[in-house]
């Protein structure tokens, strides 16, 4: 082991002549921290193109009566089964084109029943024109309710029957009229398809539930008046039960142009309810979505319900649509413009249909919408099929539906290679939920382009939070999934813009090995926490960006726990290059923000030195960003990985840099590292959560020459010389030496003494070194103990150079304290004693006093009397013992801070005394008292005596001075109310 072992000051005045003459030690190495240059990157949004909404204005109708009037009777001669047997229409049934029959009961199998008490009768049809500013036109009849209810109930319905001048196609409109004659529209109630002309076919439009009168006109198909602009959409007349079963049984009050409206089960998978449960009349205008490029779609404007479920909601009203071929089709939703951002048209879902002209049903609802919405269909190769910005919704898509069926990805939750998930609470073994009260929904996200300044770039997503935070709490995470063309390795990236404080980095946050392409696969990276937009790109193994210069790493992610587990289960949020971290085990691994710092920004670089230009790749770690927010239990330590050819053994140093200009640089061995397989992470004890300022760490193999700030030393020596520095303006230098004493390992000052938050912080820790000279030639020493095996040492640093180490004592005590003669003859007085104590409050201890000369090699020892009467030694005491050897007066002073025997309060008091030893015999002289509780101490010689001090904290409570000469001690006390720990 290399260790400082000799630390002297010299003035001008007393720096030995032959130093000042012919020897120049040199400085003590600088080393310089260069970061990585990182890359310049520019991160720019894709626009949206300037999309214009223009909704069709309905053509003004008028309506005016032609006088022409009949009130048929509808009950008596007309009945359904009269007809089914080859009877005709009665004329008191019929008006024109229009008759009326009455229903069998129960529609098929039942009775046919007449007036008064079963069949309500006499209903008013009136004749008009109805015509629009268009030139279209068509004949008019309003029927009015039945003059004449049925008395009782009505068994037999009154139903309409209808006359075709021609085999052609028909459509049966209604018109609801508007405020005034001039104004209404028209909407589909029945088409029909007449197989024979000028004969009366039955229909099922009842009239004798009215209550009020409706206007009806028969027109061919293609009329005009069939495709109206605007319609109020029932919602609850068509309903999933029956779509499943015959996709062409749809109510055409349900049906605008291609776009219609069902009912949805119940959950998903139960009944299709109505009445009170199922909002209806959803008003839809027609229109059309432009861009400026020419690009358009048409376009239906959905409004709320106007008559919500009165209950409560248990099916739902959905979409759906019909197309004129076969093939893939994007529902689009249209998002209005906003301060700060453009309008822009999302795909809400992708529709695949077989057949032409049949509908599709979709999983858009819209019986819980708010405000109105535009929709609009086109075919997945359209321009507005791929947007550039959407909102995605986050719940729809759960992380339990993807692992029973991984192409179970809602549309709403996809966005171009990006889509995110709901995932499973407690991440691997809860449950999932899409419920708004515990998944945060509609997260806003951009296309755009990150690019640095090599021509390097990626398509980048920006994610803005959630704008729908879970209503109760977060129960499942919404998180990032990714699909990829090609089945191969990438990077999902986190991108961080430039600061006026840093430039931009990225951060990998996850790696996928896709097993099939075209296909989303789940990531770890949460988007429910964000609360400010972030930017993600997604890049191929080998990319650029995969190699940052700087990055944040989370420290809280991967945990110790993990890795006992699986070594290899380093999560990519705590990597940068061949560095990594993780949170560490106490009794668990808590990674709960209350009890893990998080956020660590580290930078690549190197370390130099100045002398020898060797460079160590580094890494400079910043404090965490996020510290715990109550207190620590799993502390962030540093990783590392190796590559190949492996080294026995690896040393993580830490550099500290000069805080001034004239400071010097410090080298720490902060742990080892024995135990390195190729290109996986090892655990240190290296923490990083405690940093208060930003700290460099590198590694080197031990098998190499390990770095040092020391110069190297002169051909031919072990030791090291170095100038620590020079100030001439205070005529004052200091000078040191290392020395290599291997295999010897000396007590390391940073590796004993106790923590601020211990008890033991208060006591000083006792000396570790002992300056003595061997002559007055200039052959000084330091006499030191071996950590190890307890062996006392003494080691010359020779005039001549070089340095010679001699054991003093094999020995298994503690040593306390040593002082010389001042290279008198070279004498050395030292002190042992064992550290433990009887465990029964009087046993004293013994202490022995050793004296040895470099001379002659003579050794005396001494066995001092530690009985309660004499120096009263019950136990050894942390802060150890101080000597002084006053060579003029043939006196040694000894401050001997002690646990004593037991006292009369049944207790083992702490208190410091002063004996004056014999240093020809280390006899006792005389004896002084020092302070009670004793917790340093030092003392040194005067002309005529010593000058001791120790600090107590009892009696008294201060830093007690004693100037002792010859027989009599006099104290000076400074007082002090508040403890705190001093080494002297």
């Amino acid at each position: 082991m290399k260790l400082l072992l000799y630390l002297e000051c010299l003035s001008f005045l007393s720096l030995p002549q032959e130093l000042a003459a012919s020897e120049t030690w040199p400085n003590l190495k600088s080393y310089t921290f260069t970061a990585t240059p990182s890359s310049l990157y520019d991160a720019s949004l894709l626009e949206p193109p300037n999309l214009n909404v223009t909704m069709i204005e309905s053509p003004t109708f008028s309506l005016t009566w032609t006088g022409d009037s009949k009130t048929v009777k509808g009950c008596t001669s007309t009945t359904q089964c009269g007809l089914e047997e080859g009877g005709t229409v009665d004329d008191q049934d019929i008006f024109e084109d229009f008759a009326v029959y009455a229903a069998r009961q129960h529609g098929s199998s039942g009775s046919c029943w007449g007036p008064p008490n079963y069949c309500s009768a006499d209903y008013l049809i009136q004749k008009g024109k109805i015509k629009d500013d268009n030139n279209g036109e068509c004949t008019a009849y309003k029927i009015s309710p039945p003059a004449s209810p049925a008395q009782q109930f009505v068994a037999s319905k009154t139903k309409l029957l209808l006359k075709f001048p021609q085999v052609a196609s028909y459509s049966l409109l209604k018109y609801t009229p508007g405020e005034s004659d001039s104004s209404g529209g028209f909407s589909v109630d029945t088409k029909f398809e007449p197989t024979q002309a000028d004969q009366f076919e039955m229909t099922e439009i009842v009239v004798s539930d009215l209550t009020d009168p409706v206007i009806y006109c028969l027109v061919e198909s293609d009329h005009s008046f069939t495709k109206p602009i605007t319609k109020t959409l029932d919602g609850c007349s068509t309903t999933q039960c029956t779509l499943e079963t015959d996709p062409t049984k749809f109510s055409y009050n349900d049906v605008l142009g291609n776009l219609g409206v069902f009912a949805a089960r119940q959950y998903g998978t139960g009944g299709c309810s109505g009445g009170n449960y199922c909002s209806r009349q959803y008003l839809v205008e027609s229109g059309e979505i432009k861009d400026d490029q020419g690009n358009k779609c048409s376009a239906y404007k959905v409004h709320p319900a106007n008559v919500p479920a009165s209950a409560f909601i248990a099916s739902h009203t959905h979409l759906m649509f019909k197309f004129s071929d076969p093939g893939s089709y994007s529902v689009l939703k249209y998002v209005p413009a906003e301060a700060d951002k453009s309008s822009f048209v999302q795909v809400e879902e992708v529709l695949e249909p077989t057949i032409a002209d049949q509908f599709e049903m979709t999983t858009i609802k819209i019986s819980t919408l708010t405000d109105p919405v535009i929709y609009c269909v086109v075919e997945s190769s359209h321009t507005f099929a791929t947007p550039v910005i959407k909102t995605v919704h986050g719940c729809s898509t759960t992380q339990c539906g993807l692992e029973e069926d991984p192409s179970d990805v809602a549309p709403i939750d996809m966005f171009g290679n990006l889509g995110v998930y709901a995932g499973r609470q407690y991440d691997s073994s809860g449950t999932c939920t899409g419920d708004k009260r515990y998944c945060n929904s509609d997260y806003l996200i951009e296309k755009g382009i990150v690019k640095d300044d090599k021509n390097n770039m990626c398509s980048a997503y920006k994610i803005h939070p959630a704008l729908q935070p879970a209503t109760d709490f977060t129960v499942s995470p919404t998180k990032l999934m990714v699909k990829f063309d090609d089945p191969m390795v990438h990077f999902l990236l986190k991108y961080t813009d430039a600061t006026d404080d840093s430039p931009g980095f990225f951060s990998v946050v996850d790696k996928i090995e896709p097993a099939t392409a075209a296909q989303y696969e789940m990531t770890e990276v949460k988007i429910s926490t964000l609360t400010e937009p972030t930017i993600f790109c997604i890049v191929a193994e080998g990319h650029e960006f995969t190699d940052p210069a700087n990055s944040y790493v989370n420290g809280c992610a991967t945990s110790q726990c993990d890795l006992e587990d699986d070594p290899t289960d380093v999560k990519y949020v705590d990597r940068l290059g061949d560095l990594a971290v993780y949170a560490d085990k106490k009794d668990s691994c808590n990674l709960n923000p209350n009890h893990c710092s998080s956020e660590y920004f580290i930078e690549k670089g190197e370390i130099k030195d100045d002398v020898t230009k060797n460079k160590f790749a580094a890494y400079k770690v910043h404090p965490p960003l996020s510290p715990a927010t109550k207190w620590v239990i799993s502390s962030t330590k540093l990783m590392f990985k190796f590559s190949a050819p492996l080294a026995t053994e690896y040393v993580v140093f830490r550099y500290y840099p000069r805080l001034t200009n004239d400071g010097k640089d410090r080298l720490m061995i902060e742990d080892y590292i024995s135990t390195a397989t190729y290109d996986q992470y090892v655990m240190t004890e290296v923490s990083i959560d405690t940093l208060r300022e930003p700290a460099y760490f590198f590694v080197v193999s031990n098998d190499d020459k390990l770095p040092s700030i020391w110069p190297d030393a002169p051909e031919g020596t072990q030791t090291q010389k170095a100038t620590v520095f020079v100030d001439n303006e205070a005529k004052l230098a200091l000078y040191a030496q290392l020395v290599d004493i291997k295999p010897r390992s000396p007590y390391d000052l940073s590796s004993v003494g106790d923590a601020p938050d211990t008890h033991g912080h208060k006591y000083s820790y006792r000396k570790i070194f002992y300056p003595v000279k061997k002559n007055k030639d200039g052959d000084d020493g330091v006499v030191w103990q071996d950590k190890n095996d307890q062996k006392i040492y003494v080691t010359w640093f020779l005039a001549e150079g070089g340095t010679e180490t001699l054991l003093l004592q094999d020995n298994t005590e503690v040593l306390m304290a040593a002082v010389g003669d001042g290279g008198e003859n070279g004498d050395i007085i030292f002190l042992t004693m064992p550290t433990g104590n009887a465990g029964d409050k009087v046993t004293t201890q013994p202490v022995h006093g050793h004296k040895w000369s470099s001379k002659d090699m003579s050794f005396i020892q001494k066995s001092f009397d530690t009985s309660k009467e004499k120096l009263n030694v019950y136990s050894y005491f942390v802060t150890g013992s101080s000597l002084a050897w006053n060579v003029d007066i043939g006196e040694v002073a000894w401050v001997f801070p002690r646990t004593m025997t037991v006292s009369s309060d049944g207790l083992n008091h702490q208190a410091c005394t002063i004996p004056i030893l014999d240093p020809e015999t280390l006899d006792e002289f005389r004896k002084f008292g020092g302070s009670s509780h004793s917790f340093a101490n030092f003392v040194t010689n005067t002309k005529d005596g010593f000058l001791a001090v120790d600090l107590g904290d009892n009696y008294p409570r201060g830093v007690n001075t004693h100037k002792i000469t010859g027989t009599t001690k006099k104290n000076a006390v400074r007082t002090f109310l508040c403890l705190v720990s001093v080494h002297i």
